[in-house]
């Protein structure tokens, strides 16, 4: 399959021989993804509602399982508008299109053809396999269908599609067909098969689909939509082009893949309300940032925060509302979304945002005043001799216990440590400060690597993290030495880092999925990729330049002509370069434009 993209009349090719898929989004927390095939439950068209008509708990529902052109022929290409996707069969074309801020779906063919839709109505989590009830009917010139789901006699929600064409030539199927994922299966994600249901067959060239838990305002914007979808494309087209603005490079991969990470990112941000359909953007409140798609729609604040320095490059409001709707959920003890490391980073990004000064006096002012209950509270409740405390699962590696005192935690720590000082001059932060970086140097600094336990010599590529974080810990030809030691225990030829010593009897070699065991002790993260390269660059890029360049080579690879086409997954197997885990993941979009911005 020829892969395409194109942008600002730039574009690149490759043919593909691996399966390759594409996802858009539509800033309301809906995504549209398919593959050639279904290969995952998490694939089709998905939405963002209101669970049922009484229930106030917004939730990503799955809408359409896959589009099927009857008597179709291969995908030959793929074409990547970052707008729209154009997919080429020999013999049709189709378009597919998320207008921004609806929840609506454009499909347009190049000819009339008979398509077949298939359903999967449901929360996106919930595998039940009853009480799921279609009806199919036409309605005020279109086809309605209405899912009810049961739970015994009761109704838990109804769900409206409404469905406009510019013929209205159908069929109903109303068939149940059994699927089998190989992805899933691929990835240990149970169940891997499940039944859906082929409503109906439409012979069209345009199809409009519009979900609400409302009828009339289903059929109101499917049909608002198929009449006004040129505007549609044309806001599109304009906010995607004051976006992605190219820069100089004489690297045509990187530049390109420099504007795929920057659309990715932003692909991931959710706006507050339906109103701003015809305004621009900015004007729009962003009410979050979702750590990844298919399957980690949530606003994670470790996530969220790590990505925020890159996004504030690409829309500095918005990035700067995303900040404070997450320093307002800080706790009493220091604490947001039981992490012991989201508020560090968060504090990490307000510093990094001072230094392009972002915020105003009032602004400056509810920093300050979260910052020191945020401190108040991690010397009351999570310190212990001296040294930062974490419970359980706690940090990023959150497959694992690490409770206790973790190398990056102190980092973290002392950066904020840090930050209150430039804030508040008050010289308690300094020597707290001060005093933390010498037990760290003296009980996890040995001359030669950094411990990423208290008492425990682990080697993992959190010693990078740190080097990111909180650069002054050590001196630079202490870093220097600590990267010649580490890098050869945690390098990947392909060019990236794994998460634990290869030597280690906790290393696994191929990711295992949901199944835990590699994902902490193996796989390596193209966020964490991307940041090692940044902090070699820093510390000496002569010395690395070898590992630089193959990371920035393997990033680049693999956002272009692997996995969800112009996304950068969540991470690889150890052992050579794929496009697994999570399709589109946050911040490896973001670490990957850092490393840009370093590098160019």
């Amino acid at each position: 399959m020829k892969v395409i993209h194109s942008i600002k009349g730039f574009e690149i090719a490759k043919n593909i021989k691996k399966k390759i898929g594409f996802l858009l989004t539509n800033h309301l927390g809906g995504y549209l993804c398919f593959f050639q095939k279904p290969v995952s439950r998490y694939q089709g068209w998905f939405v963002s509602l209101k669970n049922g008509n009484k229930d106030k708990e917004t939730k990503i529902f799955k809408i359409i399982e896959n589009l099927e052109i009857v008597n179709s022929s291969p995908v030959i290409e793929l074409k990547n508008n970052f707008w729209n996707i154009e997919r080429k069969q020999t013999d049709i074309s189709e378009k597919f299109f998320l207008p921004w801020c609806k929840n609506s779906f454009v499909y347009e063919l190049s000819e009339t053809a008979l398509v077949e839709v298939v359903l999967d109505v449901r929360e996106s989590y919930d595998n039940r396999k009853w009480g799921r009830d279609y009806q199919v009917s036409e309605e005020n010139g279109l086809l309605l269908v209405k899912y009810t789901k049961k739970q015994e006699d009761r109704e838990e929600y109804s769900v409206y599609l409404a469905i406009f064409t510019d013929l209205l030539d159908y069929s109903k199927k109303e068939d149940w067909i059994l699927r089998n994922y190989e992805l899933d299966k691929e990835r240990n994600s149970l169940p891997s098969d499940g039944h859906v249901f082929s409503a109906l067959r439409i012979k069209a060239r345009k199809i409009v689909f519009s979900v609400s838990i409302d009828k009339e305002e289903a059929i109101k914007e499917a049909k608002e939509v198929f009449k006004i979808t040129e505007e549609l494309k044309k806001i599109a087209k304009k906010r995607t082009k004051n976006i992605l603005s190219l820069k100089k490079n004489k690297y045509k991969e990187i530049k390109m893949a420099e504007a795929c990470a920057k659309d990715a990112l932003n692909k991931m941000v959710v706006l507050e309300n339906k109103k701003y359909c015809f305004s621009f953007l900015s004007k729009a409140f962003a009410h979050g940032m979702f750590a990844g798609l298919p399957w980690f729609f949530q606003f994670w604040a470790r996530d969220t925060a790590i990505s925020l320095k890159s996004f504030f490059e690409i829309d500095k409001e918005k990035a700067k509302q995303i900040l404070f709707e997450q320093i307002k959920l800080i706790d009493e003890q220091g604490h947001i979304d039981g992490t012991i490391d989201g508020v560090g980073w968060i504090f990490k990004r307000v510093d990094d945002f001072l230094d392009k000064n972002a915020f105003n006096r009032r602004e400056k002012q509810v920093i300050k005043e979260k910052l020191k209950n945020t401190i108040d509270g991690l010397l009351k409740y999570y310190t212990e001799d001296g040294f930062a405390l974490s419970l359980p699962r706690q940090t990023w590696m959150d497959t694992l216990e690490r409770d206790g005192k973790q190398i990056e935690i102190q980092a973290l720590r002392l950066n904020i440590l840090k930050l209150a000082y430039r804030f508040f001059k008050d010289k308690q932060y300094l020597k707290l400060e001060q005093q933390l970086k010498e037990k760290v140097q003296e009980k996890f600094w040995n001359g030669k690597c950094l411990a990423d336990e208290l008492n425990d010599p682990t080697i993992r590529s959190n010693i990078f993290l740190v080097a990111y974080i909180y650069p002054d810990l050590l001196k630079k030809r202490e870093w220097i030495a600590c990267f010649e030691n580490v890098l050869p225990k945690l390098w990947c030829n392909w060019g990236g880092v794994t998460t634990i010593d290869k030597t280690s009897p906790l290393f696994v070699d191929e990711h295992t999925g949901e199944n835990p065991q590699s994902y902490h002790s193996g796989d390596s993260w193209f966020w964490v990729n991307n940041l090692t390269a940044i902090v070699l660059y820093n510390v000496d890029k002569e010395k690395f330049k070898k590992y630089i360049v193959k990371i920035l080579e393997a990033s680049t690879k693999e956002i272009l002509w692997q996995g969800v086409v112009g996304h950068h997954t969540e991470l690889s197997s150890a052992k050579e370069l794929k496009s697994q885990g999570c399709w589109s993941q946050a911040w490896s979009s973001a670490l990957y434009l850092e490393l840009i911005d370093v590098l160019f």
